[in-house]
């Protein structure tokens, strides 16, 4: 007697695997080792030893014992939304209180290449393999192309009633639409490893990978700004000109170890016109780690995209391990030119495609997460220029300047209208603290005082909209103080009236100007006073 070990395995990716076509996404088995044995001699009954262990994506029932006519159960956890294909490799008779299969037989999905050989050399040689390596060499021994023996799914009619002996159990999981688009319940799903199945019955609870991703934008207020903060969120507001922080990151799924083919990665990033990419500020993490290799950034001839990060291999990247994030960072310039005001915003999408078959030896099965976007936006401030009768105003000139932490400012230009024109308009601004100064005054009216005023936005990460846009201190109540200004959300404008006076300037209250009134007042009393009192002795006289 040979003793021989084997393994019941876990999951199938894809309608091939091996030299069996397949298509599928990322997924794990379990390596648990079975014991087996199998004797062939001339004249005598080859057997095999049933599993001892249980792989953690197949649950043995509590009753292990065949039903009346002989067989077992096949089935799949409750709520999986996998389908899964049985194949039949071998059976025979399972002999009473030994559990050995006796006179095996080819199965009814034995490969012709298989049935030449003698089913006690496949016994031979699955002795000891384990995990993937398992799941290889018994899949050389199936034909997909033949009708398969059953399906088990979580429906009513989902599981299979089989005889004693080995089975191939692949992921047969359609993922995509009649119109061949990812179905958005398996977005991020990955098919399991293919399943060896012995003696028993068996609940099919894939450890199946889940590969996540995640998009973020840093939200900074240049007047408030503390360089240690960082605000990764779904939504922020820039100045045109600004250069935008992002931060992609993909999380690699469980079944990692289930790729010894290799594990391709790719990040796919498409930016709106309003949005510049700038190739040089792309840095690459494990795990927070800065790396330098192991990946390329491509900016040619990927359709409509922006930018890919693409790592060929994961595997050649020996720091990553099942669970590792891996993280890409850039800036993009907000420019002028195509940049949208308000609520629609600048978005910026991207999504990661992945290896998602670990049978699929040739790594040419892709799984994609979902679409994540966040929005830039930025707005615009309108000032009209008006008298105290609200009549428009032609003539002026105003600078902006945003206030910067430490005293420093940052300035917006000029804007000088044409003879025409009465409104000015600064493109491009976003939350902040700003000072609006009156470099050239229309002629007759008195120059202002320099407005400070606070401009502050709300933007909902939920619907990515802007839900309040105002500026305080821009214009002012009757009483003098300041007045918030409500701007449009949607069109992303702030609009206020700047009013010019006529005439002499008169003093500040408390200034030197309130003195000399009073000095003068006081000269004019007295001598006034002075001149009563000659008067009334002239008179008396």
């Amino acid at each position: 007697m040979k003793k021989n070990k084997f393994i019941a395995l876990a999951l199938a990716a894809g309608m091939t695997f091996c030299n069996v076509a397949a298509t599928g996404v990322v997924a794990y088995a379990d390596e648990t080792t079975q014991a087996n044995e199998a004797q062939a001699a001339e004249g005598e009954t080859a057997a095999a030893q049933s599993s001892a262990a249980v792989p953690e994506e197949q649950t043995i029932s509590s009753n292990s014992a065949a039903n009346e006519q002989g067989k077992y159960t096949i089935s799949v956890k409750e709520g999986d939304t996998h389908t899964y294909t049985v194949y039949q490799v071998l059976t025979g008779t399972l002999i009473a209180g030994e559990e050995k299969l006796g006179n095996p037989k080819w199965g009814a999905n034995a490969s012709a290449a298989a049935k030449e050989g003698k089913e006690a050399d496949f016994i031979d040689r699955i002795n000891g393999k384990t995990g993937v390596a398992l799941a290889e060499e018994v899949a050389k021994y199936v034909d997909t192309t033949t009708k398969a023996i059953g399906t088990v799914s979580d429906s009513e009619s989902g599981s299979l009633d089989v005889a004693p002996g080995y089975y191939m159990i692949i992921d047969t999981t359609e993922f995509k639409d009649e119109k061949g688009n990812l179905k958005d319940v398996f977005k991020g799903d990955s098919r399991s490893l293919n399943i060896v199945a012995v003696f028993n019955d068996i609940q099919i609870t894939p450890k199946k990978g889940t590969t996540q991703s995640d998009k973020k934008i840093d939200d900074i207020n240049d007047s408030n700004h503390d360089e240690d903060a960082v605000n990764w969120q779904d939504t922020a507001d820039y100045d045109i000109d600004d250069k935008v922080p992002f931060r992609l990151s993909a999380t690699i799924a469980e079944d990692y170890d289930n790729y010894t083919h290799g594990y391709k990665l790719t990040f796919h990033d498409t930016e709106s016109k309003g949005l510049s990419f700038n190739t040089n500020s792309v840095k690459v993490f494990v795990d927070d780690e800065l790396i330098n290799t192991g990946y390329e950034v491509v900016t040619k001839n990927i359709g409509t995209e922006t930018f890919q990060v693409k790592f060929a291999n994961l595997k050649d990247i020996t720091s990553v391990k099942a669970g590792s994030v891996i993280t890409v960072t850039y800036d993009s310039t907000l420019t002028g030119g195509s940049v949208v005001y308000g609520n629609n915003g600048n978005p910026n999408t991207s999504h990661v495609t992945y290896s998602n078959n670990p049978n699929d030896t040739q790594g040419g099965e892709e799984g994609k997460t979902p679409d994540d976007t966040v929005v830039v936006f930025t707005y615009k401030l309108d000032i009209d220029k008006v008298d105290p009768k609200l009549k428009k105003l032609k003539g002026a000139e105003f600078s902006l300047e945003k206030k910067l932490p430490g005293g420093s400012k940052k300035s917006y230009g000029l804007v000088t209208l044409d003879d025409d024109k009465t409104q000015f308009e600064f493109k491009g601004i976003d939350d902040g603290d700003y000072i609006l100064t009156e470099t050239k005054t229309p002629t007759g009216y008195n120059t202002i005082q320099p407005i400070e005023f606070t401009v502050s936005a709300t933007h909902d990460d939920d619907t990515l909209k802007v839900t309040e846009l105002k500026a305080t201190g821009l214009q002012k109540n009757t009483d003098g103080t300041n007045a918030v200004t409500t701007g449009d959300a949607g069109t992303g404008i702030i609009k206020a009236q700047i009013i010019n006076s006529q005439g002499a300037i008169l003093p500040s209250t408390g200034g030197m100007g309130t003195t000399i009134l009073y000095v003068i007042g006081g000269i004019l009393v007295i001598g006034g006073g002075a001149a009563i009192f000659i008067k009334r002795k002239k008179d008396a006289e």
